[in-house]
């Protein structure tokens, strides 16, 4: 197998990077399909806000094979997009056991990084032994950036400035005075609230709680007796939707009833979870929505996003890497 090493940039209607091969020589032999490893959590806490990702990839590279495949000038020809998709069950060392086999047995080109940034710190370490490329699509805590590796790339904005906009706006709204945090102690959740704290007190926001829990935390009554005590006019949530739904709905039993609530992952995973009525008064963050302009691939994010709802399998938004803002 030739090793394709990727040259990041924008292929319109492809990969969001240019495969070429290793050492340039025109002469290769080239390989029958690019090929793209990576684990999903198809199964396990995360399931409910990725497990339909896999469904997304696969229709984008059916998109991207209808339209002849990705050139590569080495090869002088187009070659076809595979994916390679295990389910890592949302474990840790279950996702590093995967990528180990997807870069020995499969012999796959590059990396896709799995879901959050817990999974991506072990998973990472495979493609940095074996000299993969390795695209971190989903995890953005600076601890993985900060460990010399060569053979890995994020795509996302850093978690410290996950919630800029939204104290902006706060800010341009200029009603709301106090704030209380809620933060899973967990990579991803601590560094969006890293950046959120001092942003809100940045915006005139007054701090009145400020909470941790841990990962396992099923019992918030102690916090949510605290957080109506201060009652603050936005009760903040860094927290996956596994945690976040549990808060969310224990918050209404117990009658905290703040201005409005704001959860950092805010898709369809928690507001389908807590139901229509309990996510009224809730706002949160997405990366994207129809009708943002972003980068020349748009159409054709939009399209594979909007052929995995129709097919009853997701979000339509292109909440994926394919896309560029």
């Amino acid at each position: 197998m030739d090793s394709l090493l990727p040259r990041f940039g924008l292929v319109p209607g492809a990969l969001p990077f240019a495969a070429v091969a290793r050492g340039g020589s025109s002469q290769a032999t080239a390989p029958d399909a690019i090929l793209i490893g990576g684990t999903i959590s198809m199964t396990g806490p995360f399931a409910p806000e990725v497990a339909p990702f896999k469904k997304l990839m696969e229709n984008w590279a059916e998109m991207v094979n209808a339209k002849g495949g990705i050139p590569l000038k080495e090869y002088g020809k187009a070659l076809p997009l595979k994916f390679i998709i295990y389910d890592d069950a949302s474990k840790p060392d279950e996702s590093a056991r995967l990528y180990e086999k997807l870069v020995t047995e499969h012999k796959v080109h590059a990396l896709f990084g799995p879901y959050s940034s817990s999974l991506t710190a072990q998973a990472s370490t495979v493609g940095e032994k074996h000299q993969v490329p390795f695209i971190a699509i989903e995890a953005n805590a600076s601890v993985l950036y900060q460990r010399g590796f060569k053979w890995l790339v994020g795509v996302l904005d850093s978690g410290l400035k996950w919630s800029y906009h939204y104290f902006d706006l706060i800010k341009a709204e200029g009603k709301a005075k106090t704030i209380a945090f809620i933060v899973e102690e967990s990579p991803h959740p601590k560094e969006v609230a890293a950046g959120a704290i001092p942003k809100a007190k940045e915006v005139g926001l007054r701090v009145v709680g400020q909470e941790y829990c841990p990962v396992s935390t099923h019992d918030f009554a102690p916090i949510l007796s605290k957080v109506k005590a201060a009652d603050p006019d936005i009760v903040y949530v860094a927290a996956y939707p596994i945690l976040a739904v549990s808060f969310h709905k224990q918050a209404l039993q117990r009658g905290v009833n703040p201005r409005e609530f704001h959860y950092i992952h805010h898709g369809a995973a928690f507001r389908e979870s807590v139901g229509q009525r309990a996510a009224s008064g809730v706002t949160g963050e997405n990366y994207w929505m129809a009708g943002v302009k972003g980068g020349p691939n748009v159409a054709d994010v939009r399209g594979a996003s909007e052929k995995e709802r129709d097919q009853g399998r997701g979000q339509p938004m292109g909440r994926h890497p394919l896309l560029r803002l």
